[in-house]
């Protein structure tokens, strides 16, 4: 996965072809946080609902990702870098009191001058 935005290069890989590190800056990482909580009743409709619910779930993490990795960049864009490689995204989640849980998503990689 290779994404660029306004001159910084987001690669998974460790290296961009025919780019060559000229120096390393160190390490970044951005996070996010939100509430996995759905809200349904067991009613007439509840699967439509439910569904409903479950697309609207898929958002939020897709919105907190990108929370996670604009996060990472502001971080990269301080620094003066030219590019985040070796970019790891994971998902952790915690149980909170009342059965709530919370995914926590980290973006982290490595801030290089290319």
């Amino acid at each position: 996965m290779e994404m660029s935005g306004a001159g910084l290069v987001i690669s998974t890989t460790s290296q961009i072809e025919d780019r060559p590190v000229l120096e390393y800056l160190g390490i970044v990482s951005g996070e996010a946080v939100m509430s996995t909580a759905l809200t349904t009743e067991r009613e007439p409709g509840a699967r439509r609902q439910l569904r409903s619910a479950a697309t609207a779930l898929e958002q939020r993490v897709r919105d907190t990702r990108c929370q996670a990795i604009k996060t990472m960049v502001q971080q990269a864009n301080e620094l003066g870098a030219t590019a985040i490689i070796a970019v790891n995204i994971t998902y952790t989640t915690v149980q909170r009191p009342m059965n709530e849980e919370l995914l926590i998503v980290t973006a982290s990689g490595t801030v290089v001058v290319l």
